[in-house]
C-alpha cells in the first residue's frame, strides 16, 4: 500500500511577502502628493492640486491604513488616514498638528499618533482611536510635547515622545501607558519609536551628548539605555525600532566625518548594519518579516550633505541590505513601511 503524503503538502501554497511602503512625491507644479508603493509600484492617495503627504502606514487584514495631512484644492488643511484610499478627517486640528503613526487593534480599532497645537501655543502630544482626538499633557501646563510613536498591547496603549519644559528648556524622551508619563533615563532627550513584545518594552531615540560634544542615538530596553554610535560612525539619527524573536532592529543614519556624507544604517543588536550603498540616504522605518529586513527612507544627491525632503530625494526600499528601485516622481520620499504575508 502507498501513502500518499506528499499529496497534502502539495496543496498547501507558498507564501509571498507584499511591501508596503507610504511618503510622498512632488508633482510637476511643486505641490507634495500623498502616495504609497505596493511592490514599487506607485499609487496616489491625492491630485496633483492638492498638498497631502503620507507619513505612516500600517496593514490589517486586507485593508491598508495611511496616517498622513491632505489640503484639497480651495479647502482647508485636514489631518488624519485614509483607509483604502478613503482619507478619514479629524476635527479641531490646526495646520501645525501632525501624524507620525498609525497601528490598528486586534478589534479593528484604529489608532493614530501625532501633535497638535494647544493653548498658549505649546504642542500637546495626542493620538486618536477612531478618529476621537485624546491628549496626553495639558496644553496650559508649563511644559509641551509632541508624540511620534505607538503600540498597542492587549488593552494597553503605549505612545512616545518627548516633553519639553519650559523652565529648564529642556527635552525629556518619554512614553505613556494608559496616560501614565515613564520619563526615561539619560537626562536631556527624545523619543522617536516604540517596539513591545510580550515581556519588554522598546524605545528608540537620542539623548545628551557624547564625549564629541554631539547627541547619542540609544534604545532603551524596560528604561535602561543602550548606546549605538561607535567607530567611524558618528551619530546623526534615529528613527525607528523593531524586535524579532531576541533581536532588536533600529533605523536611522550616520555621518561618516572622512567623507561628510550621511549614510543610511539600521542597528542590529546594536551592531550597525551598512546599506550605504546608496550614497547620503536615510532610513526612516524597518520591518521584520521571517529572515528578512526591510527598511524604508531616501537618498539625496551627494552635493547635499544632509537628506532634505525637497532636494531631489528618491524614494526606496532595502530589502536584507540591497536597495530596491521603486516607481517615483523625480523627487520623493519614503516615510513608512510595511509588510504582509498573502
Amino acid at each position: 500500500m502507498t501513502i500518499a503524503a506528499c499529496k497534502k503538502s502539495s496543496s498547501v501554497e507558498p507564501t509571498s511577502t507584499n511591501v508596503y511602503v507610504a511618503g510622498f512625491v512632488q508633482s510637476s507644479i511643486g505641490t507634495d502628493v500623498a502616495v504609497y508603493w505596493k511592490n514599487g509600484v506607485m499609487i496616489k492617495l491625492a491630485d496633483s492640486l492638492s498638498n497631502s503627504i503620507a507619513n505612516a502606514i500600517a496593514i490589517h487584514g486586507n485593508d491598508i491604513y495611511i496616517a498622513g495631512s491632505l489640503t484639497p484644492t480651495g479647502g482647508n488643511f485636514e489631518l488624519g488616514y485614509w483607509k483604502n484610499g478613503i482619507f478619514n478627517s479629524f476635527e479641531n486640528v490646526g495646520t501645525l498638528s501632525n501624524v507620525n503613526a498609525i497601528t490598528i487593534s486586534n478589534n479593528n480599532d484604529v489608532y493614530v499618533a501625532g501633535t497638535i497645537l494647544g493653548q498658549n501655543n505649546r504642542y500637546v502630544p495626542t493620538y486618536w482611536k477612531n478618529g476621537m482626538q485624546h491628549t496626553l499633557t495639558d496644553s496650559s501646563a508649563s511644559s509641551s510635547g509632541r508624540l511620534f510613536g505607538l503600540a498597542l498591547n492587549g488593552n494597553d496603549v503605549y505612545a512616545v515622545g518627548t516633553v519639553t519644559s519650559d523652565e529648564s528648556n529642556s527635552s525629556y524622551a518619554v512614553y505613556w501607558k494608559n496616560d501614565e508619563p515613564v520619563y526615561l533615563l539619560g537626562g536631556d532627550s527624545y523619543a522617536t519609536g516604540i517596539a513591545l513584545t510580550d515581556a519588554d518594552i522598546y524605545v528608540t531615540g537620542m539623548f545628551g551628548e557624547n564625549g564629541s560634544g554631539n547627541e547619542e542615538p540609544v534604545y532603551w530596553k524596560n528604561n535602561v539605555p543602550t548606546t549605538l554610535g561607535s567607530g567611524t560612525y558618528f551619530p546623526s539619527e534615529v528613527n525607528a525600532i523593531t524586535s524579532s524573536g531576541n533581536d532588536v532592529y533600529v533605523a536611522g543614519a550616520v555621518f561618516i566625518r572622512s567623507s561628510g556624507i550621511t549614510e543610511a544604517t539600521y542597528w542590529k543588536n546594536n551592531v550597525p548594519v551598512d546599506i550605504g550603498s546608496i550614497l547620503n540616504g536615510i532610513t526612516t522605518s524597518i520591518a521584520v518579516s521571517g529572515n528578512d529586513v526591510y527598511t524604508s527612507g531616501f537618498s539625496t544627491p551627494t552635493s547635499n550633505l544632509s537628506p532634505d525632503p525637497y532636494y531631489g530625494d528618491k524614494a526606496l526600499y532595502w530589502k536584507n541590505n540591497i536597495p530596491v528601485k521603486i516607481d517615483n516622481a523625480t523627487t520623493a520620499v519614503a516615510l513608512g513601511i510595511a509588510v504582509a504575508d498573502q
